[in-house]
């Protein structure tokens, strides 16, 4: 009696509602998983806190953002337990996912700007271009760019010129951190 009390109940399930034969119904809702692992660092000023607070307001789970950035759920996973560091590729697809600029999530507002090679990484990085797209917007090849961001090298007057444009822009970008990130 026990078995077909257990095999109807199983017979009258539809989705995610299972009835019994006391008329009650049962309702599952998800919710997602946020759980904390020993990588989760909660002070919101790494790259894995800020992907995974992205990707938890906008109510995704990893399996989604896997999937709509083309990635694994396992390279999403490590980047939000902060076990590996996203390329800036792979920064810029989960950007787009989650509509988030990608200098936020990237953190780039810490870098050193010390030096001029620093100021240069620093544009490069805040804009989410690799060394080969700055480097072709530069009109220079990616072991010039290379050596002037390790400064070995200092750029010439004409790149100088093109790079100051391109630093610029980052004055707005701190004003946009600073007030996304105040208490």
């Amino acid at each position: 009696m026990y078995r077909s009390g257990l095999l109807r109940t199983r017979s009258n399930r539809t989705g995610k509602r299972a009835d019994n034969n006391l008329g009650i119904t049962l309702t599952r809702t998800e919710k997602l998983n946020v759980t904390r692992s020993y990588y989760y660092d909660p002070t919101n000023t790494t790259t894995a806190a800020r992907v995974r607070n992205a990707r938890i307001s906008q109510n995704m789970t990893i399996r989604e953002l896997a999937k709509a950035a083309g990635l694994s759920d396992v390279a999403i996973s490590d980047i939000e337990n902060n076990k590996s560091k996203p390329t800036i590729t792979t920064l810029r697809q989960i950007s787009n996912v989650l509509n988030q600029p990608i200098s936020l999530l990237g953190c780039f507002e810490s870098l050193p700007e010390n030096t001029l090679g620093q100021k240069i990484k620093k544009a490069r990085l805040y804009h989410g271009l690799t060394k080969e797209k700055f480097a072709s917007l530069l009109s220079v090849d990616v072991k010039s760019l290379r050596s002037w961001e390790k400064d070995i090298r200092k750029p010439l007057d004409k790149h100088l010129r093109v790079l100051h444009r391109r630093i610029n822009p980052l004055i707005l970008d701190r004003v946009y951190l600073k007030l996304a990130f105040s208490p």
